[in-house]
C-alpha cells in the first residue's frame, strides 16, 4: 500500500514541525506487523504542479496532507516565490476525480465545508480537522492513525485510534498551531472541543462509490461474538471470506493493504492457505471468466502466468511495428539518466567537468540541455545503471566509488575505473562501486549498507561534495532537516 506524504509551509505561515510528523509515521509503520506491505513517500514544498506530478507518479492509495488551511480558500500550497497560494474546492474535486484508486485522504490540517464535500465526492474516506489543531495534535493523531493501518486496522478504527491518541497528547501541547477555521459540515456528528478530526464517507449512490472497505457494525459484532465462543462453522467461515473477497474486488484489484486485510481475516477464521487461495482464485476467475480449475496454486501464481503470457504475445505483436517503439525506449535508457535529489531537484555530476579518475562527484543544477554550462563539452551528469549494480558516467565510461575504499561515514565519492571483476584493484576486497537504487528512492552501497549523502545536512548548493552516509530511511538528517539522501533517475 502506497501512502504519499504531501506538505508545504510556504513564507509567511507559521513553522510547522512537519519533519517530526515524518519521522513519526514513517517509526510507526515500520515498526508496524505489516511494514512489508507500506510504501512511504514524501514529497515536500509542494506546489500544484508538484502535487499533480506526485499523484500521476506514485498512484497512492492514501494521500496525506500536512500543513496550513484557510477555510473556504483551501488548503495553502506553495506558489511563486515560495509565497502562499490557495488549492481550492473546485481544484481539488478535479483533480482526486481523476484518481479512484484513492482509497483515503487526510489533512492534517483544516478543510471548510466547501473543501471537504469535493474531496468526499471521489474518495470513500477524507479525514480532517474541524478547527483549530495544535501541532502537537496533529501529529499524535498522525501516530495513532498509521499504528491502525500498520496493524491491518480498517480505516474506522484507525481513525478512532488516531483521536485516542490526541487524547493522550492534550496534557502536553505545544503553542504552535495549524491554522484552521471552524466549519459545521452536514452528516458528521458534532464532537466534542478535545475530538478534533472528523471523518468523512462517501454517500452511497455518489458518482464513483465504493464498497465499503469494512463490515457493519452488526455483522461485526455478530462475527467476533461467535468467534469468542468458537461457535463458527466451517461453512459459515467460509461464506464470511468469500464475502470479503468478492467486496474487496469490484474494483478487479487488490491493494496492498486488502491483501495483508485477507491474510489477517482467514487466519482469525481459522481457515487453511488452500481454502483461502482457492476461494480468492475461484472469484477471480469469476472476474476474468475464467472456469476454475482443480489445483492447489494461489490466483497470485495465475495472474503471474497470465502476465508471462501477457508479454509473450506483446513480444509477437512487436513484429508488425510494437518493437519500434520498444527499441527506442531502450535506446533513450541506454543514452543515460539524470540522478536528480529529491530535496533541491539538483543532479549529480563531476568536479570540474574533470572525468579522471579520483575526481569527486558533487552536487549542481541539471544540464538538461545535454551540455556543460562552463565549457559547452557534452555533461557528465548523465548515469546508466547498470544490471551488475554498477553506476556507469555516460561521457567518461567511469564509475561511481567511494575514495580509498573507505566505508567510513563522510567518505568523499569518486569517479573511477569501473572494477568490472567485482573486486578493489588496491586492496583486493569486494568492489564498493556496487549500489541499489530502492523503491524508497535511497541509492545504498552493496558493500556499506551506507548511502549516498549530499554534505551539508542537509545539502542543496552546487558544489556540495556527495559522500557516503548511514543511511537516514527515517526521513531527515541528524539535524531534523529533510534528508537529502532521495533520489530519482529521470530519462
Amino acid at each position: 500500500m502506497k501512502i504519499l506524504f504531501l506538505s508545504a509551509n510556504p513564507d509567511g505561515t507559521t513553522r510547522l514541525h512537519l519533519d517530526e510528523e515524518v519521522n513519526k509515521i514513517d517509526d510507526c509503520l515500520r515498526k508496524s506487523k505489516l511494514r512489508d506491505q507500506f510504501q512511504f513517500i514524501t514529497k515536500l514544498a509542494v506546489d500544484a504542479s508538484t502535487l499533480r506530478q506526485a499523484l500521476l507518479e506514485e498512484d497512492p492509495d492514501i494521500i496525506h496532507f500536512s500543513g496550513h488551511g484557510e477555510g473556504q480558500a483551501g488548503l495553502v500550497l506553495v506558489g511563486q516565490d515560495n509565497k502562499p497560494k490557495p488549492a481550492t474546492a473546485d481544484a481539488l474535486s478535479s483533480l482526486f476525480k481523476l484518481f479512484p484508486k484513492i482509497k483515503c485522504v487526510l489533512l492534517n490540517a483544516c478543510y471548510a465545508e466547501e473543501q471537504a464535500k469535493a474531496i468526499v465526492q471521489h474518495v470513500a474516506y477524507v479525514v480532517g480537522m474541524k478547527q483549530a489543531v495544535r501541532d502537537d495534535a496533529a501529529i499524535a493523531f498522525a501516530a495513532g492513525f498509521y499504528d491502525g493501518l500498520g496493524y491491518g486496522k480498517p480505516i474506522d478504527m484507525a481513525f478512532e485510534l488516531g483521536r485516542n491518541a490526541i487524547q493522550f497528547e492534550l496534557a502536553s501541547f505545544s503553542d504552535t498551531t495549524r491554522k484552521l477555521i471552524p466549519v459545521d459540515l452536514e452528516k458528521v456528528e458534532p464532537l466534542p472541543d478535545h475530538l478534533i478530526p472528523v471523518l468523512l464517507k462517501k454517500e452511497a449512490g455518489s458518482t464513483g462509490n465504493l464498497m465499503s472497505l469494512t463490515p457493519s457494525s452488526s455483522e461485526a459484532n455478530s462475527l467476533a461474538a461467535k468467534l469468542q465462543k468458537d461457535d463458527i462453522s466451517e461453512a459459515e467461515a467460509l461464506r464470511v471470506y468469500r464475502t470479503r473477497v468478492q467486496e474487496f474486488l469490484v474494483d478487479r484489484k487488490l491493494t496492498q493493504l486488502e491483501k495483508a486485510q485477507l491474510a489477517i481475516l482467514a487466519k482469525v477464521l481459522g481457515l487453511s492457505e488452500a481454502d483461502a487461495n482457492r476461494i480468492l482464485q475461484e472469484e477471480q476467475n469469476k472476474q476474468l471468466n475464467v472456469p476454475s480449475a482443480p489445483t492447489q496454486r494461489s490466483w497470485f501464481q495465475r495472474v503471474s502466468n497470465a502476465k508471462t503470457s501477457l508479454f509473450a504475445g506483446v513480444a509477437i505483436l512487436a513484429i508488425s511495428g510494437g518493437l519500434l517503439a520498444y527499441k527506442q525506449a531502450t535506446d533513450n535508457r541506454s543514452n543515460g539518466g539524470f540522478i536528480v535529489n529529491y530535496l533541491s531537484s539538483k543532479c549529480i555530476g563531476v568536479k570540474g567537468a574533470d572525468n579522471s579518475n579520483g575526481s569527486p562527484l558533487v552536487l549542481g543544477d541539471c544540464e538538461m540541455s545535454g551540455f556543460n554550462s562552463s565549457n559547452s563539452s557534452p555533461t557528465n551528469q548523465k548515469w546508466i545503471l547498470e544490471s551488475d549494480g554498477l553506476i556507469r558516467n555516460r561521457t567518461s565510461g567511469k564509475c561511481i566509488g567511494v575514495k580509498g575504499a573507505d566505508n567510513s561515514n563522510g567518505s568523499p565519492l569518486v569517479l573511477g575505473d569501473c572494477e568490472i571483476s567485482g573486486f578493489n584493484s588496491s586492496n583486493g576486497l569486494p568492489t564498493n562501486q556496487k549500489w541499489i537504487l530502492g523503491s524508497d528512492k535511497f541509492i545504498k552501497n552493496r558493500a556499506s549498507g551506507k548511502c549516498i549523502d549530499v554534505s551539508g545536512a542537509p545539502g542543496v548548493d552546487n558544489g556540495s561534495p556527495l559522500v557516503l552516509w548511514d543511511c537516514e530511511t527515517f526521513g531527515a538528517n541528524s539535524n531534523k532537516s529533510f534528508t537529502d539522501q532521495k533520489w530519482d533517475l529521470k530519462y
